[in-house]
């Protein structure tokens, strides 16, 4: 595997596991605060949609990487 695509899959699955644990924590707030869930839920909302975002970035990369266009 070249270098860089090595790094590239690094920060992939770094910035994949930072908005996983951003959501993670977003559901675990809105289930306990019930005085704050309308700031709770625009947060999982946007938790999910990064999430989400990154998912699908991350699929593009591969799909480009198996198909020779991300060299």
């Amino acid at each position: 595997m070249p270098t860089g695509t090595a790094l590239i899959a690094i920060v992939a699955a770094l910035v994949l596991g930072y908005y996983f644990a951003q959501w993670r924590r977003s559901e675990g707030s809105l289930r306990t605060a019930r005085t704050l869930a309308d700031g709770a839920g625009r947060s999982v909302w946007r938790a999910r949609r990064n999430l989400l975002l990154t998912c699908v970035g991350v699929v593009v990369l591969i799909y480009l990487w198996s198909h020779g266009l991300g060299r």
